[in-house]
């Protein structure tokens, strides 16, 4: 498996407010909802030199990390493709395809995520490495040695591939802490 990840450059973001959001589709090419209106910038800023008008899916995490705990999901893991598979009882039904405990894997080569923060809690692995990804994307059994660390910065927009090995990091001193991650159309070639 490869983890790719690539700088896209600085983002700013609206003030803190506690606000979650998750996996609401949009379009690069379509202005967000107006209730979502004040993270239209940021999530600009975080699509620069993406080129797709597929739909893509926005998730905002506004949290009060204490210190030596994590904001988001510790251990070492991917996030998989965001996949629509299809419709029950007229709903969508959406879930991660990360390739592991289970899934029947359509495409883990295309697709990936934009990750930015106003406060550094994440780390993330560029290189190769060998293994199966476990359950919900688990890869924290995985050898990581030989791989690059990449310390994802402040106020940084980032794109990975859907396969960019990442983990959150125990917070230094207490904070409130905002992530956004947008997770691409399957069908992109990160």
């Amino acid at each position: 498996m490869i983890s790719k990840i690539v700088q896209i450059g600085n983002v700013s973001f609206p003030s803190f407010n506690e606000e979650r959001l998750y996996q609401i589709p949009f379009k690069k090419n379509t202005p967000l909802p107006e209730e979502l209106s004040h993270w239209q910038p940021t999530v600009d800023s975080m699509l620069v030199g993406v080129d797709t008008d597929e739909e893509m899916y926005l998730m905002v995490d506004q949290g009060t990390v204490e210190e030596g705990t994590t904001h988001r999901r510790a251990g070492v893991h991917i996030d998989g493709n965001w996949e629509i598979t299809g419709h029950s009882t007229g709903h969508r039904v959406m879930a991660w395809d990360t390739g592991g405990g289970g899934w029947s894997t359509k495409n883990l080569t295309t697709g990936g995520i934009i990750l930015a923060s106003n406060i550094n809690g994440t780390k993330a692995y560029e290189g190769e490495v060998a293994g199966i990804v476990g359950e919900g994307g688990d890869c924290s059994h995985l050898d990581l040695r030989g791989l690059h660390t990449v310390e994802m910065q402040s106020n940084v927009a980032y794109l990975g591939n859907v396969t960019m090995l990442h983990e959150a990091v125990p917070a230094p001193q207490a904070h409130n802490r905002t992530l956004v991650r947008i997770t691409l159309p399957a069908s992109y070639a990160a």
